[in-house]
């Protein structure tokens, strides 16, 4: 086993969720990442254990059947995310939608709910957010900022629109690289899923084998058609203002409420606690304390 294997269970280890050889090879973090840690084979094989398949730090080989547990969970869920998907994908200016979070990997609680990233056309991300809004209020699947009981309601925490999918420079590390990377897609239009992963080529550097993997496997889909005529010039014209507006009155509304949420013209990220400091540094930790140079 390589270092690039022993980084990527660390890792797993964070999320209780053990790797198969296969997602050894897929999920491998890229070890210049950490250019200060340095192991050999021996000190690696040492520390790591197989059991059925499944590769973890020795002493946590009870994630084994968590995630056997989990697994079952999430499938149930999926089933879920995917009809809402597809309601979803019925509104206007929505170009895709996937499942973010422990449930894109098939690790989720039983109680809990599912993170949907949306992507919007060019400045309908707002339009398209009020939408998404009204419809799983209507369904009464929606998650609200102040609910305790989340089990499988939808948590819409994430929207972008389509020409801005580029991670922000400061936010590109592992956590990140691996949350863009994990997206499960659900809904794509007009190949929006390509431009997505290849708009963040940079988690490439961290995550080298499964950017080439899902980059190279990723299937087109159809493009849209182009019309020129005045009509729907004009229409586009209203539509750019009632985007305008609505940004602007959601932006109020959200003000008193706002802690540390990116909410920006064709990007917002409703997660008021950022988990990605916390994750490197356990990473990090599990990298020092469990093989000693």
């Amino acid at each position: 086993m390589n270092t690039a294997n022993f980084f990527a269970i660390c890792y797993g280890d964070i999320f209780d969720y053990p790797l198969t050889k296969k997602e050894l090879s897929f999920w491998s973090i890229n070890n210049k990442t950490n250019p200060g840690i340095r192991f050999n084979k021996i000190e690696i094989n040492r520390c790591i254990i197989n059991i059925g398949g499944y590769y973890c730090i020795k002493g946590r080989e009870k994630i084994i059947q968590l995630r056997n547990t989990r697994n079952k969970i999430a499938l149930k869920k999926i089933n879920t995310a995917k009809r809402v998907a597809m309601i979803i994908s019925g509104l206007p200016f929505v170009q895709f939608v996937g499942i973010t979070g422990a449930l894109s990997m098939k690790n989720s609680d039983a109680n809990d709910d599912i993170d949907l990233l949306i992507i919007s056309q060019k400045n309908r991300i707002w339009t398209t957010r009020v939408f998404a809004v009204l419809v799983t209020e209507m369904l009464r699947i929606r998650r609200r900022p102040m609910d305790k009981k989340i089990k499988n309601k939808i948590c819409l925490n994430m929207f972008l629109g389509e020409n801005n999918l580029t991670t922000p420079r400061a936010k590109r590390n592992l956590y990140t690289a691996h949350e863009v990377l994990q997206v499960f897609p659900l809904v794509n239009k007009n190949s929006s899923y390509k431009k997505f992963i290849s708009a963040n080529v940079w988690a490439g550097g961290y995550l080298p084998v499964a950017f080439k993997a899902i980059n190279k496997n990723i299937n087109p889909a159809g493009a849209r058609k182009k019309y020129n005529n005045v009509l729907i010039m004009i229409l586009n014209f209203f539509a750019d203002l009632l985007d305008m507006f609505l940004y602007g009155a959601q932006l109020l509304y959200m003000k008193p409420r706002k802690t540390n949420e990116t909410v920006e013209k064709n990007r917002i990220f409703f997660h008021p606690k950022n988990p990605e400091n916390q994750i490197i540094y356990e990473f990090n930790k599990r990298l020092n304390t469990n093989v000693r140079p």
